[in-house]
């Protein structure tokens, strides 16, 4: 009676996709307390658990603040599985696929590393919209410190600005729907005194005339 209908509850997150799952039941009739042989049996129930896309989370810095004409290297960006990266499932960042899409208004994005990274829509390093694949490795090192860069002259006195940044994790191949995150960097651009430029020209009058 104790076994029948028993449960089983697993582990918070853990998949059987790396690692095997199984309920060991040895059974010993105690030779019946009839004196006897002890007999013992034994059965192993393998138990598949599915893997279902947990949500990412994607981590930005607050408020930036920089002068015209100046780069910005934008810190703390960073995309994280904790639910599906863990230990026991011996999951790795490098298992988890990512798209990602960045976009500005009035500069443009370059990104800290190129390796492993595929990009889309015809979008490529140093523009104003990047749209990327590839591994969550490989994603977080191309934005870990990525540097905006401003239009020549601008600044946030009449415009606002802000680093857009969209994440999904296309499902990680697990069951359930892809799980998304966006964050916006607002990045204010003080203006600068440019020097005046007075341009050098040649004039060529005649004797006792003047010139305007």
């Amino acid at each position: 009676t104790a076994i029948n209908d028993l449960t089983y509850d697993s582990n918070l997150d853990f998949h059987s996709v790396n690692v095997s799952e199984a309920i060991n039941i040895v059974i010993d009739d105690l030779g019946n307390g009839l004196g006897g042989v002890l007999t013992t049996t034994e059965a192993n129930i393998p138990i598949t658990i599915n893997p279902v896309n947990d949500q990412l989370v994607l981590s930005a810095p607050f408020t930036q603040t920089i002068g015209e004409d100046r780069n910005l290297i934008l810190r703390g960006i960073n995309i994280s599985e904790p639910r599906d990266i863990t230990d026991v499932n011996l999951v790795v960042d490098a298992d988890i696929p990512m798209h990602v899409e960045l976009n500005v208004e009035h500069g443009t994005i370059r990104l800290n590393s190129l390796v492993g990274i595929d990009f889309l829509n015809g979008t490529g390093d140093n523009e104003k919209s990047l749209i990327i694949e590839g591994t969550l490795e490989d994603i977080n090192n191309a934005i870990r410190d990525l540097v905006y860069g401003p239009d020549k002259d601008f600044n946030t006195e009449n415009v606002s600005e802000a680093l857009k940044i969209t994440a999904r994790d296309l499902s990680s191949g697990y069951t359930g729907a892809e799980s998304t995150d966006s964050q916006d960097i607002r990045i204010n651009i003080s203006s600068i005194n440019d020097t005046p430029i007075v341009a050098d020209i040649d004039i060529t009058l005649d004797e006792d005339t003047t010139a305007s």
